[in-house]
């Protein structure tokens, strides 16, 4: 069983080099969410995929990395609060997951 998500400390801020990171180990970029929609409507289909993809990949990694061999032993629940935790610290929503018959759908 995973640890639930814990935010504290999730964020740092080094104010003297102008620097944001997760846990100290991933450099982050803090832009208006409008900014980034007018970036994403200039895309092309094939960059947005690629974006989102880049995206989904980071989230990915740095689950499993926090997670290591636990991972495998995690519920679907688990997985989605520890995805949805860093979905929520990128500012991008919160992360939603239901039964749908033999259907999994995730919600953002």
């Amino acid at each position: 069983m995973a640890d639930s998500f814990n935010m504290s400390g999730a964020l740092r801020f080094d104010l003297a080099r102008g620097r944001v990171s997760t846990a100290g180990v991933s450099a982050l970029v803090i832009l208006p969410a409008e900014a980034l929609l007018h970036l994403c409507q200039d895309l092309g289909a094939e960059a947005r995929q690629s974006f989102g993809a880049s995206i989904g990949t980071e989230l990915g990694r740095r689950v499993a990395e926090r997670l290591g061999t636990g991972i495998e032993r995690c519920s679907t629940e688990e997985l989605v609060e520890q995805l949805g935790g860093e979905l929520a610290l990128m500012g991008l929503g919160s992360l939603g997951v239901e039964y749908w018959g033999q259907a999994l759908v995730f919600s953002v």
